[in-house]
């Protein structure tokens, strides 16, 4: 379990929270300390609940700044939680909002025990793809590379008879013409394998949040990852704007 806080020694300890939308679980009308701020007596998760194309969206209005979420249990070059958020800004003033720096995530897992997790920075998660599709890159070049090879030679099977009797034998051939074309066909999948990469790392930059002054009456929209771990069951999220905190709480207990 990872360290939350060198000064919380109360990291197992809970603060009430209002709503509890799963009593069944015995950590749920709780929200961790580690989340909280000083001026956080009795903080609330947000209730308010949207259903937009089948997918649950939790929406919290605090101090004029609104902040919707939704989180997803996905597969983005290894299990990820993403978490899609929208900010607005109904305020008379510009903030700045800074991902890595703005948003918490705390995990509890099956036996009550908290977690908290690193939330990825465009940059970094951006290196982490690379890195995963520089070894696809790798390891198909090779396999094509025995492929083309293994084209070129031919076997023939002929056979003849000694006295009597019928041999069949295995004549092994070397056409470079087809080894030459298998090589061509190699080289063109390894580009276009290389472009998808390459569009797949575009789009996720695209959507990924970075950091942004929202300015009065406008907002921001996109999504956030940090790493699965397959022992948690519920995932509270703090977002902070302009110092004003949103609290969220999503189940995540495997089905």
């Amino acid at each position: 379990m990872a360290c939350l806080c060198a000064s919380c020694a109360s990291k197992y300890q809970y603060a009430p929270a209002v709503s509890c939308k799963y009593p069944q679980y015995r950590s749920e009308n709780y929200i961790p300390y580690v989340l909280l701020t000083k001026d956080d007596t009795l903080p609330k998760v947000a209730s308010d609940i949207e259903y937009r194309d089948g997918k649950e969206w939790f929406i919290s209005i605090k101090d004029k700044y609104i902040v919707e979420a939704n989180l997803e249990i996905t597969y983005n070059y290894g299990k990820v939680y993403q978490l899609n958020l929208l900010i607005k800004n109904c305020n008379n003033k510009s903030i700045l909002f800074e991902p890595c720096g703005n948003i918490d995530a705390v995990l509890i897992d099956r036996k009550g025990e908290l977690e908290k997790l690193c939330i990825y920075s465009s940059d970094d998660f951006l290196k982490k793809i690379k890195k995963q599709q520089t070894l696809a890159l790798v390891l198909q070049g090779i396999s094509s590379g025995v492929n083309s090879f293994s084209a070129g030679y031919q076997s023939n099977y002929t056979t003849s008879r000694v006295d009597g009797y019928t041999y069949t034998h295995n004549v092994v051939s070397y056409n470079p013409a087809v080894a030459n074309m298998a090589n061509t066909l190699s080289r063109i999948e390894l580009r276009q394998m290389g472009k998808d990469m390459e569009e797949d790392r575009r789009v996720i930059e695209c959507g990924y949040l970075k950091k942004n002054t929202i300015h009065s009456n406008f907002g921001i929209a996109g999504f956030v990852n940090m790493k699965r771990k397959s022992r948690g069951t519920v995932l509270y999220i703090s977002v902070s704007v302009d110092s004003t905190i949103h609290y969220f709480k999503f189940n995540v207990k495997p089905l």
